[in-house]
């Protein structure tokens, strides 16, 4: 055998083993590009589910801000929803067709069509009935088992994709394995071949040999920075450095790609991180604020309502301090009745006038001192960053929420995820304003059904609803409780003389005496005309007899004029009855102290009587009537 029968031999037989090489590779990155193709369909798959999810709360988010304040812009969420999702649907199904996942697809494509459907209806029902017929429809539990479902539907998707990937990116690792050692495999062929053929041609062939078995050595550690140099012209070793070359540029331009796909899919997984823990943080937030503004509906006090944006404003806010100040019913000044954090910028109380966003009737908000103006009643050495959101609702301006802090350059350097959202503070303000106002027209409504309007005094109603409830108590505890009946002396003579506005003074300063005058317990009402009854729960006959003393010291006070014209003195007679002596129930206590009234009345007027001495007359008037 010569010796060129030998180099065309080993020729063939290096010629067929670089052939299987540049097929392996050539397998190798057909197999990686699908892999790549997979890894990118899934992540566009993950990307879009994630995203329908987002469209599909923001629908929901602006349904609720639409449902609780009836403005229109609360629905634009709604609509870009409306807008992007039949295109979410539309790419999920075309990365599922033909595929297992089509069918949940079409559940969640069901799904969403169900909620959107649920988010119209009421939508429509706040639009044609109101704000109450739309809130019972979102208490239901039909939106809330569509929106799990969806939720679970696309975690289902998310988690058999995530389980996709990582079976592709098991089964590539596999196969990756396997080509690396096949090729090292059909390189030590390749060596052993080339090795005898340099045996008898070692003058000729031993460099280049080297070389090359250099350069394989190295391609098999994984280095393919320095390609095979061979030099003495074109031959058949030459043509196999050229092709170990090619084969090295390929395994690190797949190489690059591999890293390139391991980025990418750790950035998606970053990605779809960042994205639910803003939605669980943004659902939360939700959740405070629709459990605050129950609270506050259900407040029946300012001193509770106080209490209850204390406990939520920090929840809603968690990076601000803040104060609520609510505004006098003088409208005058604003006093601070809740707090929280350290706000230590603002004056516990001030004027109106102080507050730029009370006299814009808008919020104002200052970043640094010398971007914009200071609020007068903020500290001038403060230098915080703060923010005064009006309180208004009905077209009423009924206080003042306070922030310090609550920037979002103030918040980024705390803690990640602290900043404030400013819809955040928007809802929370509005809430809070519609249930003051509320909770005012409750209080002013409740006055108006138990007090007189004329004295100020509570009425005849609510005395008969306080008269049975303070009995009750009497009779279980064993204490006394004492009834005044009080009547304005020659009342007539002063609508027949100045008229009935001056009659309507003497009321009116009457009836402030005896809101003064009276006991804390005791209940002052405006019985008819210008009668008078005061109850006295715990006092006895005597205790009742000096109070009625003291207040009929104070009426004989009075000097009122009217027009410039003096009214002359003013004097009461009062009757006295007492529980049980004089009646156990509301009826007797009442007769018996208007009969003392009236015998009070007769004796002269001007003097106080009680049940015993009027009792007393009316034996001795029922004797003379007997006698005649």
């Amino acid at each position: 055998m010569t010796i060129a029968f030998r180099l065309r031999m080993g020729a063939a037989i290096m010629a067929a083993a670089i052939a299987v090489f540049c097929s392996l590779i050539y397998v190798k990155f057909e197999v990686t590009q699908r892999v790549i193709e997979s890894a990118r369909a899934i992540s566009g798959v993950l990307r879009d589910t994630q995203d329908l999810l987002t469209d599909v709360v923001d629908a929901e988010t602006g349904q609720r801000g639409f449902v609780i304040t009836g403005e229109e812009r609360y629905l634009e969420p709604y609509r870009a929803a409306l807008q992007v999702l039949p295109g979410r649907l539309e790419a999920l199904r075309a990365a599922a067709a033909g595929s297992a996942l089509r069918i949940r697809i079409d559940r969640l494509d069901t799904l969403v069509s169900a909620k959107l459907a649920e988010l119209a209806e009421t939508i429509g029902v706040r639009r044609a009935q109101g704000r109450e017929a739309a809130s019972l429809i979102v208490m239901e539990d039909r939106g809330r088992t569509l929106m799990d479902g969806i939720r679970q539907t696309v975690a289902e998707i998310s988690g058999e994709q995530e389980e996709q990937l990582a079976a592709n990116h098991e089964e590539y690792s596999l196969r990756q394995e396997r080509m690396i050692l096949l090729t090292l495999a059909g390189g030590g062929m390749v060596v052993l071949v080339i090795f005898g053929t340099m045996v008898r041609t070692v003058q000729s062939i031993r460099r280049p040999v080297r070389l090359l078995t250099d350069g394989i050595r190295r391609i098999g550690g994984g280095d393919f920075t320095h390609p095979i140099e061979l030099h003495g012209g074109r031959n058949e070793l030459s043509t196999v450095a050229s092709a170990f070359n090619h084969m090295t540029s390929l395994l690190s331009a797949e190489q690059e790609n591999r890293r390139a796909a391991e980025m990418e899919i750790e950035r998606s997984n970053g990605d779809l991180r960042r994205h639910a823990a803003e939605l669980e943080a943004r659902t939360r937030t939700i959740d405070v604020l629709a459990r605050a503004a129950h609270r506050l509906q259900g407040c029946r006090t300012e001193e509770e309502f106080a209490e209850v944006v204390r406990c939520f404003a920090p929840q809603v806010l968690p990076s601000a301090s803040g104060a609520l100040y609510l505004l006098s019913n003088s409208r005058s000044v604003l006093h601070r009745v809740a707090a929280w954090g350290d706000p230590a910028g603002s004056q516990p109380e001030f004027a109106p006038t102080s507050c730029w966003g009370l006299r814009r009737g808008q919020p104002h908000h200052v970043d640094e001192s010398d971007m914009d103006v200071v609020c007068p009643h903020i500290g001038v050495a403060s230098g915080r960053t703060y923010r005064c959101i009006p309180l208004i609702a009905q077209g009423e301006t009924v206080g003042l929420l306070y922030l310090e802090n609550a920037s979002a350059a103030a918040a980024t350097a705390g803690a990640e995820g602290s900043t404030v959202n400013p819809q955040d503070i928007e809802v929370l303000s509005e809430n809070i304003a519609l249930a003051l106002v509320n909770l005012r027209l409750r209080d002013t409504l409740r006055n108006q059904s138990i007090r007189d309007p004329l004295t100020g005094l509570f009425n005849r109603r609510y005395l008969e609803e306080a008269f049975d409830l303070d009995l009750a108590r009497a009779a279980r505890s064993g204490t006394p409780l004492s009834v005044l009946m009080l009547d304005v002396d020659h009342f007539k003579r002063f609508n027949d003389t100045f008229g009935h506005e001056a009659g309507d003074t003497v009321l009116k300063q009457i009836g402030r005496i005896f809101s003064v005058n009276v006991r804390r317990g005791d209940v002052a009402c405006r019985y008819g005309g210008e009668e008078f009854t005061i109850l006295m729960p715990g006092a006895g006959a005597a205790e009742a007899r000096q109070r009625a003393e003291h207040i009929a010291e104070a009426v004989r006070s009075l000097a009122l004029s009217h027009e410039g014209r003096a009214l002359g003195p003013i004097t009461i007679s009062v009757g006295v009855a007492t529980a049980p002596h004089d009646g156990s129930t509301a009826d007797m206590l009442l007769a018996a102290a208007d009969s003392a009234l009236y015998a009070a009345k007769r004796n002269g007027r001007d003097r106080i009587e009680g049940a015993p001495v009027m009792a007393a007359v009316q034996a001795h008037g029922e004797k003379t009537e007997a006698a005649a």
